[in-house]
Order: structure tokens, then C-alpha cells, then sequence
């Protein structure tokens, strides 16, 4: 089990109260706006607390959310979901010593956030991206409830209101935290333990191959992926800019998660940025993701040991192939902005980024 390989934690009820649930969804919780829900938890350091009402996976590339478990999932697309996480549920923090995450006390972060906290504004406008990114057929994650804490809990298991935290200075003036379940086709990112490679693969192949309704080679998996990417960053682009589409962002089943970069205000929309901020985005954007996509190959043919690759396969183009038939993604994204000529044309930029990519696919 992938949850095997990672850190026990625990974590106690606190007093909560649904705010927001997705309609789309009929999970089997304990979810229903205006009241308390199991969901709405803290982390704490010691697991023995005759409280503990569950226990999360944690690991050192999740500073605030936890793995609950796999499980599957439907929306009333029918779409499975098969990974449920918990966001906003505490801070964990790297033991220098061990190595190994650790509970450790929320604290301000900068002027706006605080370390394990999901401050409410960045959820819903989470909530609103994903969701109609979702209807446009983007593959993303889900957010299935936004929960309000009106308490968190020390690492020892102390609880503390909201009002006590914010006159600790744990939190900011007015700051309002959040735990919100989010559910994925795959939890796994590409920059996990490198001990989770092969179970990882493995099971996204399985995946894709349950998705499509048939088997699929090594070879038209990693073809399928390469297609998948491509068009999926392609989508996010005709509506939104990301900004950070790394290894930390991209799941393993092609899934572009996290909206978060940017203050809340933000809207996150394409014409609400200028030209010259928004061609960076996507440019660094194209080729992280395209990072990703040598990763994968690289792992199925360097971890995995996979022989029957057809020699010669050029996945960076098949990416970009997939990237630029998304409805002449660059060419629609130009015509957003109405600017004097001579404009900046992102298709110049393309030849130099696909370069990159050929270097960073290795093959």
C-alpha cells in the first residue's frame, strides 16, 4: 500500500462546521452544510491521545495536508476519483534529525499566512477554478467541502478557539482556517519518495488503462500520457494561468492541481494579466510540465526497466502536438489581448522551449 511508506500521524476532532459541500459528489461522510463533520480534524504529535480519531499519511513535500487513503470516488460525470487528502488540518515540519515530518506549532508565515493554515478566501477560489475547470474537461482535483474551524489544536492536543489563536499571534487578525478534503484521480506527485516510483507507474498505467477501458502497452501508456499532458495545460490556458505547474503540481494521471500561487484577490483568469506576465507563466509552465513528462518516461524506462519502447519515440513531440491541436491554444490566447502591433508571439518562443524539453525527456 502506497500509505505504507509514509508517516503515521495523528489527528483529533475539533469543533467545525461545514460551510460548503460539492453537489456534485455523494461521498460517504458525514458532510452536510451547518453542521459538525468527522473530517474536520487536527494534526497532532502524539498519536496515543485517547482522542485520535484518525490517522494521516504525511511526508515532507505536504507542509499542511495529509493522506487519508485511497478509496473510489464518483462524480455525477461519472468521473473516478480514487484519493482523498485533507488540506489546512496543521503544520507539518521537517526533523532535521530524523529527517522524518513531525508536528509542529502553526505560526505566521509572511503577512497574509500562517504555516498548516488554509485561509477560507483561497479555498473558494480553489473551489470556483476546479470546478469550472472540471466542466471543461481540465483534469484537475476536487475540492469535496470546505469545513470552518472554529478551533485547532496544539501539538501537544491542547484546543484552542480561533479568538485564542488569533490573541497568541498563532494567526492573523480576521484569519479564518479551513479543512477541505480533496479527492484525485492520483495523489501522487513527481517530486515523492523516489521509494514510491514503481508502485506509483505501475499504478497509473492501471489507471489510465481502467480510464480508457482497455490495456494499453508500456508504449501506449507513456503515448496516452504525452497526449494527456499536453492537452490538459492546453485547456487550463484557453481560461486560466497556473504559475507553478511543477513536480510538486502535476500528478502522476496528468492532473494539474494547486491554484493557490497569487494573492486571494486574484481571479486567476487569463485577460486579467498583461501580455508579457502571462507569456512567462506559460513558458515556465510548458516546461515544467514537460519536465514531468520526461520524468515519467525516464522512470518506466530507467526504474521500471521497460525494453518494448519503440526506439526513436519522440514524446516531447507528441506533447506539443497535443498542446498546439487544443484549439490553436497560443493563437487564441494572443487574440485575448488587443495590443499594438508588433506583439510577442509565444509561437517564436516554442522551437527553444521544445529544445529543453528534448534534453529534459532524454529520448
Amino acid at each position: 500500500m502506497i500509505e505504507k511508506l509514509r508517516v503515521e500521524c495523528g489527528a483529533i476532532p475539533v469543533k467545525n462546521s461545514v460551510l460548503w459541500v460539492n453537489p456534485h459528489f455523494d461521498l460517504p461522510f458525514n458532510l452536510k452544510e451547518g453542521e459538525p463533520s468527522e473530517l474536520g480534524v487536527f494534526v497532532v504529535g502524539n498519536s496515543s491521545l485517547p482522542d485520535i480519531s484518525m490517522v494521516l499519511q504525511v511526508d515532507n513535500y505536504h507542509g499542511r495536508s495529509g493522506f487519508v487513503g485511497r478509496f473510489e470516488f464518483y462524480d455525477d460525470k461519472v468521473i473516478k476519483y480514487r484519493d482523498l487528502d485533507l488540506k489546512g488540518a496543521g503544520y507539518l515540519s521537517k526533523n532535521l534529525d530524523t529527517g522524518q515530518p513531525e508536528v509542529a506549532p502553526i505560526g505566521r508565515r509572511d503577512e497574509e499566512s500562517t504555516w498548516g493554515i488554509w485561509r477560507i478566501e483561497k479555498s473558494q477560489r480553489e473551489v470556483g477554478i476546479t470546478e469550472d475547470l472540471t466542466e471543461r474537461q481540465v483534469r484537475t482535483n476536487r475540492i469535496a467541502a470546505i469545513i470552518l474551524l472554529e478551533e485547532i489544536a496544539l501539538p501537544d492536543g491542547t484546543k484552542i478557539s480561533i479568538a485564542q489563536a488569533q490573541k497568541m499571534g498563532l494567526l492573523h487578525p480576521n484569519e479564518q482556517p479551513i479543512v477541505a478534503p480533496r479527492l484525485y484521480r492520483q495523489r501522487e506527485r513527481y517530486e515523492h519518495p523516489d521509494s514510491l516510483i514503481t508502485q506509483t507507474v505501475q499504478d497509473s498505467k492501471k489507471f489510465a488503462e481502467e480510464e480508457l477501458g482497455t490495456q494499453l502497452s508500456w508504449q501506449e501508456f507513456l503515448v496516452w500520457y504525452s497526449q494527456t499532458s499536453g492537452t490538459n495545460l492546453a485547456r487550463v490556458y484557453r481560461n486560466y494561468w497556473h504559475g507553478s505547474a511543477d513536480m510538486h503540481n502535476n500528478t502522476r494521471m496528468a492532473e494539474l492541481v494547486d491554484f493557490g500561487l497569487g494573492d486571494a484577490s486574484l481571479s486567476k483568469r487569463v485577460p486579467d494579466l498583461s501580455w508579457n506576465v502571462l507569456r512567462n507563466y506559460l513558458e515556465n509552465d510548458y516546461e515544467t510540465t514537460g519536465k514531468c513528462l520526461g520524468r515519467m518516461v525516464g522512470d518506466v524506462q530507467h526504474t521500471l526497466k521497460v525494453k518494448d519502447l519503440i526506439p526513436g519515440t519522440q514524446f516531447w513531440a507528441i506533447f506539443q502536438q497535443a498542446f498546439n491541436q487544443e484549439s490553436q491554444i497560443k493563437m487564441e490566447i494572443e487574440e485575448q489581448f488587443r495590443r499594438p502591433k508588433p506583439r510577442v508571439s509565444f509561437t517564436k518562443k516554442a522551437p527553444n522551449i521544445i529544445e529543453r524539453l528534448r534534453s529534459l525527456a532524454r529520448i
